[in-house]
């Protein structure tokens, strides 16, 4: 029995057909408008707290403005974090893309971070930090 090559060739073919089969491109699924949204809020609220930020993510408008260490400035920006917690522990991670529950989980992280410096400032406490040798060892309120 004598296979020619034409033969070779049509069951080369059909076997690679079948042994990668078409599948649709899914896109992946849009962010929700409220996380969004959500996001946004945030990010403008913690760059009015914290313009230096604001300026080296770009944001010009931060450009000539210095972070506020008042009592008043602190309690409301402790306030704001508070209510932004709140606000996406509300979010149901079932219902958001895959990507968006980790985002979530980090935000309401930095939240409770921020939160408990701005609380410590507020008392008026000194804040350990790493300066290198030979500089001020401690910064205060």
């Amino acid at each position: 029995m004598r296979i020619t090559l034409r033969t070779l060739m049509l069951v080369f073919l059909v076997g690679s057909a079948m042994a990668q089969p078409q599948r649709p491109k899914e896109e992946p699924a849009a962010p929700p408008a409220a996380w969004d949204n959500l996001v946004d809020e945030f990010f403008n609220s913690w760059f009015r707290f914290r313009p230096t930020n604001g300026t080296s993510a770009g944001l010009h408008q931060y450009d000539e403005q210095m972070e506020d260490y008042t009592r008043a400035s602190l309690n409301a920006e402790v306030a704001a974090l508070t209510d932004f917690e709140k606000r996406f522990a509300g979010l149901d991670p079932k219902n958001e893309p895959v990507g968006i529950g980790v985002d979530r989980d980090l935000v309401i992280n930095k939240i409770a971070a921020d939160c408990l410096r701005s609380r410590r400032l507020g008392h008026g406490r000194k804040i350990q930090t790493f300066i290198p040798r030979g500089s001020v060892e401690r910064l205060s309120c």
